[in-house]
């Protein structure tokens, strides 16, 4: 009997759950840090045009490094502004490489791509262009390695 339930709910119920959302990228976009450095004043900016407030939102940062990143993390400060003015602040850690010093993610030839998730399933609580400011939080005022940064808002939608 225990059988037939998993049966049951791994051909039925599973399949029926997942097929009825979709996650759809609303904004993606990168931004190059020069020479692949980037100082602990400047801000990587993006403008995020939102306009459904009724569905969950994930919002991802996707971290692009090299092989000569010198550290195993990565602290950043994230400061997003909504279209009426509130503002909200957020300090976020990741992890680029384990403790063995290999590194995380997806590996390109000669660049690896790191997606940190920063907000899961938010609804913005209104229509208008949001700003996000992204600073470098480490020690050192400027750091190597860093080849992009990226925004990326997922909405998930309901099928019929």
């Amino acid at each position: 009997m225990k059988k037939f339930f998993y049966l049951l709910f791994f051909t039925v119920v599973l399949p029926a759950v997942t097929a009825s959302c979709t996650r759809s990228d609303v904004y993606n976009e990168y931004a190059d840090l020069p020479h692949a450095r980037w100082h602990q004043d400047s801000a990587i900016h993006f403008d995020v045009n939102i306009a459904d407030t009724v569905s969950y939102s994930d919002i991802l940062i996707n971290i692009r490094h090299t092989g000569g990143y010198p550290y195993q993390n990565l602290w950043m400060f994230v400061h997003s502004y909504s279209p009426s003015g509130r503002i909200q602040r957020d300090t976020i850690a990741c992890y680029l490489a384990d403790n063995h010093g290999r590194w995380l993610g997806t590996r390109y030839p000669s660049t690896f791509e790191m997606p940190v998730l920063y907000m899961q399933r938010i609804r913005f609580p209104e229509p208008g262009v949001y700003r996000f400011d992204i600073y470098q939080a480490m020690r050192d005022s400027i750091i190597g390695g860093v080849r992009n940064i990226g925004l990326q808002v997922r909405t998930e939608q309901e099928e019929n």
